[in-house]
């Protein structure tokens, strides 16, 4: 019965990451959002961890968020693997908002984006993918088939 009622409430299993690329500066921003219970079942299983609460800003929750997303989520500038800093997350309602950045030397060429957050968790797991860089704006949807997009920001 808790199903059910689970499932009719949250039918559909989708994140949103939106990456911001500025030709002028050196760094790339990167936000995710995510619903907490599917973010939440996910760092339980990542973090061995089965009583994990995303609702408690702890030490132990950015930590799980650090490395869940290091291993998920990765970006190569001109074919360069790029080290993503997570910054911070917040707590909004049933979302949870996560920034991270990443620093490069030079302006991007091609960007290759990587994102398996919660494909592990769900078969029917949707990663929605924005991309603005200047005057360029670009979607992709990614999910357990195609968990990459390439972008030519130039």
């Amino acid at each position: 019965m808790h199903l059910i009622l689970w499932l009719l409430l949250h039918p559909y299993h989708v994140s949103v990451c939106e990456i911001v690329v500025d030709p002028e500066a050196t760094t790339i921003q990167i936000t995710h959002r995510l619903f907490a219970e599917d973010l939440e079942l996910a760092l339980r299983a990542h973090t061995a961890n089965p009583s994990l609460n995303v609702f408690e800003d702890s030490l132990l929750v950015m930590s799980g968020l650090k490395s869940y997303f290091l291993k998920n989520l990765s970006l190569r500038v001109n074919g360069e693997n790029m080290n993503c800093t997570f910054l911070r997350f917040e707590v909004e309602d049933d979302l949870i908002w996560c920034y991270l950045e990443v620093t490069y030397a030079k302006g991007p060429g091609l960007l290759d984006v990587h994102n398996s957050v919660l494909l592990d968790q769900f078969d029917d797991q949707k990663n929605l993918l924005h991309i603005k860089s200047g005057e360029l704006k670009k979607s992709y949807l990614l999910d357990a088939d195609t968990r990459s997009a390439s972008f030519n920001l130039e």
